[in-house]
């Protein structure tokens, strides 16, 4: 499930780039619909990796957010940017709030693993919060005009 997040951030840095300097517009309206992806995957990885060996058919659930931001963006297209900032924020927090209750012990890690793999999830956790920072910081940039700024926001996050 890790390789998979790994590739789905990879695709929406693609997708992203396509659409911003490429000028492929029509592409557009994919990105919330993929971005949405990475948080549900996230997520699914920490599960697999800190608790359970195999994940649960309740887990799955999470896989349902992609076609609930699908909705949102043919139907109530205002709201994305709410949406898409609260799936990441979200899910880092649930990431970050199970990591402080763990302590820190994976139960699939070895024991040599040491406090590294609760550091890489922490930092997956950090940057989902931080990408939403960055959608925040766009959509600001957006309304008070500064479209110039935009460019430099994706390339520093």
């Amino acid at each position: 499930m890790l390789m998979a997040l790994l590739l789905a951030a990879a695709g929406q840095s693609i997708l992203v780039g396509i659409v911003q300097y490429y000028g492929f517009a029509s592409l557009r309206w994919l990105q919330p619909i993929t971005a949405s992806i990475i948080p549900a995957l996230a997520w699914m990885a920490f599960l697999e990796a800190s608790l359970r060996a195999r994940l649960q058919i309740r887990d799955w659930v999470h896989f349902s957010v992609p076609a609930i931001v699908a909705l949102c963006v043919f139907v109530l297209p205002a709201i994305i940017d709410v949406v898409l900032c609260s799936l990441f924020v979200g899910y880092g927090a649930a990431i970050l709030v199970m990591l402080h209750r763990q302590g820190g012990d994976f139960a699939h890690m070895p024991l040599t693993a040491g406090h590294i793999p609760a550091l890489v999830w922490r930092f997956i956790a950090f940057a989902l919060i931080a990408s939403a920072i960055s959608d925040m910081l766009i959509i600001v940039a957006k309304i008070d005009g500064n479209d110039q700024i935009v460019g430099l926001i994706l390339s520093i996050t």
